[in-house]
C-alpha cells in the first residue's frame, strides 16, 4: 500500500511520471512549491537553482521541468564536471568532419540535440572560464558553431542550472563570470537545507523506509520515540541524501521490527541531547572529526577518491558511503589556463 495516500496532497509535489516526489508540510517547503510552479510557468526563462549538497537540487529541476510547456519532451541532464576543457566546445557544440585529429565524421553537438528541449546543466559551479565564455554567447543568442564550422546554427533551449556552491562567492573569487552569473539567475529558487525543515523529518523518514523495504524484501520497519528524539536533534550536513542513506543502512542491517537508539549509535548518529549520557557526545565528536579528516583528504588530493582513500586507509567504497552521508565535496574546480 503506498503510505502517500493517507497524507495531505499539499506535502506532495510530483516531480514526473519515473522521478521521486518532493515531501514537505514545512513553511520552507511550501514556499519552495510555489517558487517551482512559478519557475516552470515562466515562458522559457533561464533558472537557477542552488542549496547545500544532498538538498534534492536535482528533483526541484525535474520538478520546474514537469510543471514548464515543456514537459512533453526529455529533460537533457548535463554534468559540467565531467567534462574536460580540451573536450567542452566539442561535446556541447559538436564539431564538423576533419575539425581535429580523430573527427572522421560530423557530429552534433548536446546544445543541438536539445533543441526545443529544457537542457539541465548540473554543477553549473564547475566550469571553467573559457567554457563560461562559450557558453554566455550561445545564452545571448541561441546561436552557436560547431567545431570546424563556418555557418552558425540555432538552437531554442531552455536552460536550468544548478549549484552546491554560492555562485555570488565564486564572482567575487573571480572563478565565475559575472555576467554569465546574471544570464542564467533570471528566476533563481534555492533549495532549503534539512536542519531548516525539520517539520518535515517524519514524512521523510517514512517514504525512506517505505522505499527501503521494498527495495530490501524486508517487512517494513518503524524508528522508536528515542531514535526520533536523536534524528530531530541531528544537524544533518548531508542534508536529505545523508537521511536516505542513513535510513537504507538501518533497514539493511537491523534484523529487529523497531530501530533503537543503539542502531544509530551503530551508524555514527549519537548526539548530545537531553538525558543523554558523556559518551553519546564523545561519539558525535568522533563524528564530527571522522567527518573534518575525510574533507580534508579530499582537498589534499583535489577530488582523487583513490589517493583519499589510501591515505585515509579505508576502502574506495567506504570513502564513497562517507562522502554522501556527510554531504562532503570531492569534485575537483578546473580554471582556463
Amino acid at each position: 500500500m503506498d503510505w502517500k495516500k493517507g497524507i495531505d496532497s499539499s506535502w506532495i509535489l510530483f516531480t514526473g511520471n519515473a522521478s521521486p516526489s518532493l515531501l514537505g508540510r514545512s513553511p520552507v517547503m511550501q514556499q519552495l512549491f510555489q517558487r517551482i510552479r512559478l519557475a516552470g510557468a515562466a515562458p522559457d526563462l533561464p533558472c537557477l537553482v542552488e542549496g547545500e549538497n544532498g538538498t534534492g537540487k536535482e528533483l526541484v529541476v525535474r520538478s520546474i521541468h514537469a510543471h514548464s510547456s515543456r514537459s512533453a519532451l526529455p529533460l537533457v541532464a548535463v554534468n559540467c564536471a565531467s567534462f574536460s576543457e580540451p573536450l567542452f566546445e566539442s561535446e556541447f557544440f559538436g564539431h564538423e568532419r576533419g575539425a581535429f585529429t580523430g573527427a572522421l565524421e560530423a557530429k552534433a553537438g548536446i546544445v543541438e540535440s536539445a533543441d526545443g528541449k529544457t537542457m539541465f546543466l548540473d554543477e553549473v559551479g564547475e566550469m571553467s572560464l573559457s567554457a563560461q565564455a562559450k557558453m554566455l554567447r550561445y545564452l545571448g543568442t541561441g546561436e552557436f558553431l560547431r567545431v570546424g564550422g563556418v555557418s552558425p546554427r540555432h538552437s531554442n533551449t531552455r536552460i536550468i542550472a544548478a549549484t552546491n556552491s554560492c555562485l555570488s562567492d565564486q564572482v567575487k573569487e573571480g572563478n565565475f563570470r559575472q555576467d554569465l552569473f546574471y544570464r542564467l539567475r533570471v528566476v533563481h529558487v534555492t533549495v532549503p537545507p534539512l536542519r531548516n525543515r525539520l517539520e518535515d523529518l517524519d514524512l521523510l523518514i517514512e517514504q525512506f523506509l517505505c522505499d527501503a523495504a521494498r527495495a530490501a524484501g524486508k517487512p517494513r520497519r518503524r524508528i522508536s520515540p528515542e531514535a526520533m528524539r536523536i534524528l530531530g536533534s541531528h544537524h544533518w550536513p548531508g542534508n536529505v541524501r545523508e537521511l536516505e542513506s542513513l535510513i537504507q543502512a538501518l533497514v539493511f542491517l537491523t534484523a529487529e521490527g523497531t530501530i533503537g537508539p543503539e542502531a544509530l549509535n551503530a551508524e555514527g548518529i549519537c548526539l548530545s541531547v537531553p538525558g543523554a549520557s558523556a559518551v553519546d557526545s564523545e561519539r558525535s565528536a568522533a563524528v564530527e572529526t571522522k567527518k573534518q579528516e575525510t574533507q580534508e583528504a579530499l582537498d589534499r588530493h583535489q577530488g582523487n577518491l583513490r589517493a583519499a582513500a589510501r591515505e585515509l586507509n579505508i576502502d574506495p567504497s567506504t570513502l564513497h558511503r562517507r562522502i554522501n552521508r556527510f554531504g562532503l565535496r570531492h569534485n575537483k574546480r578546473r580554471k582556463s589556463p
